[in-house]
């Protein structure tokens, strides 16, 4: 066996040749690597604008239901103080009118 010998084939010359030729073929063709850089970018971009999207679409959704939530909470209340005598048929259908707003025609 002789001594200083490298038994793989990537060690020393092999890896400097295949160097050259990732870096010769990347010259060559360059632009198809811009391409594939360029088309990776816009897509990442892409994705991470409609996850954004997603997120924000969602906390929107949540802030909805919270605010339903909350008016209904306020509507039983002013339905019990009609039911104990507090406040007036009147009263109510203007608190419940102001709660819904524009959906009052919807219930």
């Amino acid at each position: 066996m002789r001594r200083g010998t490298n038994s793989s084939w990537l060690g020393g010359c092999g890896t400097i040749f295949i160097l050259m030729m990732v870096l010769a073929l990347a010259i060559q063709y360059w632009y198809i690597i811009a391409a594939i850089v360029l088309i990776a970018g816009g897509a990442w971009w892409y994705i991470s604008r409609q996850k954004a999207h997603a997120v924000e679409q969602a906390a929107q959704e949540q802030r909805a239901a919270q605010q339903e939530q909350t008016t209904i909470a306020k509507i039983k209340a002013y339905k019990q103080l009609l039911d104990d005598g507090a406040i007036t048929p009147e009263e109510y259908d203007r608190k419940k009118r102001e709660l819904l707003g524009d959906n009052w025609d919807n219930f």
